[in-house]
């Protein structure tokens, strides 16, 4: 029988320290890749970012330094309820590290980059260790290596992307080592453990302030001690150390966490949200990462193939086996990941490394098989050959599978597009303090990061009645009322929809019918392009139905369109101008925009869909085709028109096609 090597501590410190170096390396040739490709990756000398995330993150770690009062408001964040509702939440263990490293690097883009470049890779010491500590040396470097270079981690940890998932690896995994081996250390050595396993824990809430995982490893610890047999009053005394360096507080609110991430957020939430009993649209329906997904899609994300997912999950259905209880304190990592078949594909980066186990498995499995039964002549022959059969059979397994079927062709790009970046950089401290922005969430932190705006609401406060306001505002084909949405708001906040019993078709109508001016006189409306692709989320809420709680809504469909002048062809058939026809669809108008307004516009006089085509330097742009509610609503009108009432609006800035800005009178 092929057996696991025994390895010296050196030869696994070495073995782990390579594996480390490839992963750290790969993502820092992403970074030099992005070097020698300036223009598409830098504005200026500011590096992107490949997560909206990461500008909380930077803004946060930017007014670290300057932090006396742990309680001051976040007067970037949901506008205008924040005086009481949102605190400078600085105290994060991310948010320390990029403060912290920036001294260093000198700009705070670069510590996040070079800080997820190095602690995206620290997940594997743990994960070897305890997989070559159950005796599965060649399952522990195929785990590894296929995990970091798997599409579904690399994804959430690729160059630009700073954010908690870079170490939400490496906590849980190290967590569950410690279980595994507390049971086999004796005396001092296992209190020891337990301290390093409270500590562990500690820095994890302080890095990902979710403390639903610390009742699920204080459920597995007290029954993997229970199992392991350990004696009475050591097993007490390891629990207690556990909690006491842990912070009892993250125990005590651990079951509200768990209750909310089940009943309450968006992962295993319904079509809609319920607050103070009205059913608002639910903004997962527009996440990708957060909608269900078919087991074939999640094995595809998990694994990169959904065949090589099954045999993946096969592999460690026996590997669970052969591990017995020991396969315990891995337990809670096991269930978030299997949560991806419910909740869709934001969870498969735990999924992956169970998929990638398990294919070790396999192989290792098959290759002591091979060896014992299918080889033995060169098992008496040739013992070296034999003896390494599975560490070349690993090899290029794990070569074909990193080539075909992982992420490091994925060439991630900027989250908020260069010229928007640049933008929110050039209108910084041209209007006022801090001015307030009403737009959709996507790039509220990157608004408040790069802007220095406050915005209504972003990416950790979207969805629910702020959203549901900002898309009506949109979507209506009447100013006045949009700018009455905006007054309302503005006088009364969002936060008395929490409170009271509150009829929604009567606040829309007394929002929709205010008549006083802003009370802020510094509320800017911003439309982009951006926001054409993001409509349907926009009409989605607009639209909602509190009744049958569900919405019917409309959107831009994308076309792609060439004109010269005189001829002009979208998606392969040319439009006849004259007649309006394309194809076998009857246009109603065909609009030609550029920075200087309408261009050309051909009215056909009859019912029809519109065609319209904005051009930038003579070339096309964006190109789209839409039904007249989408043609009239208020964002139609304002970014691709800027048309406006200039009795309630005022036009403070355009470079059209990238963004108008009007200020609220």
């Amino acid at each position: 029988m092929l057996k696991n090597r025994k390895f010296t501590r050196v030869a696994i410190f070495l073995l782990i320290l390579l594996i480390v170096a490839i992963s750290s390396g790969f993502r820092y040739y992403q970074l030099y890749e992005w070097k020698v490709n300036h223009p598409s990756y830098f504005v200026k000398d500011t590096v992107s970012l490949t997560t909206l995330d990461g500008y909380y993150w930077i803004r946060l770690a930017r007014a670290y330094d300057n932090l006396t009062d742990k309680k001051i408001p976040d007067i970037y964040r949901g506008y205008p309820d924040h005086p009481y509702t949102f605190k400078l939440e600085t105290h994060n263990l991310l948010v320390y590290l990029i403060n912290k490293t920036s001294k260093l690097t000198g700009n705070y883009y670069y510590a996040g980059v070079y800080l997820v470049i190095i602690l995206s890779s620290v997940f594997i010491i743990p994960l070897f260790l305890y997989l070559y500590s159950c005796g599965f040396t060649s399952t522990a470097i195929v785990t590894t290596i296929l995990t970091t270079f798997s599409y579904s981690y690399l994804y959430r940890t690729y160059v630009g992307r700073v954010d908690t998932d870079c170490l939400n690896l490496f906590f849980p995994f190290m967590m569950s080592y410690l279980i595994y081996l507390i049971p086999k250390l004796e005396g001092y050595r296992r209190y020891i453990a337990s301290i390093a396993l409270g500590i562990t824990a500690y820095l994890f809430m302080w890095w990902y302030q979710y403390p639903g995982f610390l009742i699920a490893y204080l459920g597995v610890f007290v029954l993997y001690l229970i199992i392991k047999r350990v004696k009475f009053w050591a097993m007490l005394t390891s629990i207690i150390l556990f909690i006491l360096f842990a912070n009892p507080k993250y125990f005590m609110s651990g079951i509200d966490n768990i209750i909310y991430f089940v009943f309450g957020s968006k992962y295993f939430a319904g079509e809609a949200l319920n607050v103070n009993k009205i059913a608002w649209p639910n903004i997962a329906e527009f996440i990708s990462e957060t909608q269900k997904q078919s087991w074939q899609t999640i094995l595809l994300y998990a694994a990169g193939d959904k065949y090589l997912g099954l045999a993946g999950l096969i592999g460690l259905g026996l590997l669970i086996l052969r591990l017995r209880f020991d396969i315990l304190p891995l337990l809670p990592i096991l269930l978030l990941g299997l949560i991806s078949f419910k909740s869709g594909n934001r969870f498969t980066m735990y999924l992956s490394p169970f998929i990638f186990a398990g294919l070790g498995y396999l192989i290792y499995f098959s290759s002591e098989y091979l060896v014992d039964n299918g080889l033995k002549v060169f098992k008496e022959h040739i013992k070296i050959f034999s003896e390494s059969i599975s560490t070349i059979i690993s090899i290029v397994l794990m070569v074909v599978v990193i080539y075909f079927f992982s992420g490091v062709h994925y060439k991630p790009t900027p989250s908020v597009p260069l010229n928007i970046q640049q933008t929110m950089i050039d209108i910084k401290d041209r209007f006022g303090s801090v001015p307030v922005v009403w737009t959709w969430w996507d790039f509220g932190y990157a608004y408040q990061d790069l802007a220095n705006f406050s915005t209504v609401h972003d990416g950790g406060i979207q969805g629910k009645e702020r959203t549901y306001f900002v898309g009506l505002s949109f979507s209506l084909p009447d100013q006045m009322k949009m700018r009455n949405i905006i007054s309302y708001f503005d006088h009364k906040g969002f936060k008395m929809l929490e409170n009271g019993d509150v009829d929604p078709k009567k606040i829309i109508n007394e929002a929709t019918n205010f008549t006083l001016p802003v009370k802020n006189g510094n509320i800017l409306v911003a439309v982009s392009y951006d926001m054409v692709y993001k409509y349907d989320g926009i009409d989605f809420f607009a639209r909602w139905d509190f009744d049958k709680k569900k919405s019917d809504y409309d959107d831009y469909e994308k076309l792609n369109c060439n004109y010269n002048g005189s001829i002009l062809r979208c998606n392969d058939v040319d439009v006849d101008i004259t007649q309006g026809v394309w194809g076998d669809e009857q246009l109603s108008n065909v609009y030609i925009i550029d920075e200087s307004g309408i261009v050309k516009h051909y009215d056909f006089n009859v019912d029809g869909r519109i065609i319209q085509i904005v051009l930038k330097n003579n070339q096309v742009f964006i190109s789209y085709i839409l039904d007249d509610s989408v043609f009239q609503s208020n964002f139609n009108q304002l970014y691709f028109f800027g048309k406006y009432d200039d009795k309630i609006f005022e036009k403070v800035y355009d470079n059209f096609p990238i963004m108008r800005i009007f200020r609220v009178k």
